[in-house]
């Protein structure tokens, strides 16, 4: 599991398509959002959006992953014109 709101989509969509290249597609990922406001807190990172953050890691991780370059405007995280290499397997 990864808490996908207290990352960036960015940084986490790469990372997450290095580790499914490098597996040869045998990743599993299960985003979640988790129960506890502290870790939130700790990272400064609005506890009651968390569902809708991760709803735009969701939609921005698709748009990453397709050929590029990419861009997304959403309510929380915005891009224009990034490549994002390796794809996922």
């Amino acid at each position: 599991a990864v808490l996908a709101p207290l990352r960036h989509p960015l940084l986490l969509a790469k990372e997450l398509a290095t580790l499914d290249l490098l597996s040869k597609g045998r990743l599993v990922v299960l985003p979640t959002v988790s129960w506890s406001e502290d870790e939130y807190a700790a990272l400064q990172v609005p506890f009651a959006r968390r569902g809708r953050l991760l709803d735009e890691h969701l939609a921005a991780w698709q748009r990453l992953w397709e050929p590029g370059p990419a861009s997304f405007e959403g309510e929380h995280y915005r891009f224009h014109d990034v490549w994002l290499e390796p794809k996922p397997y």
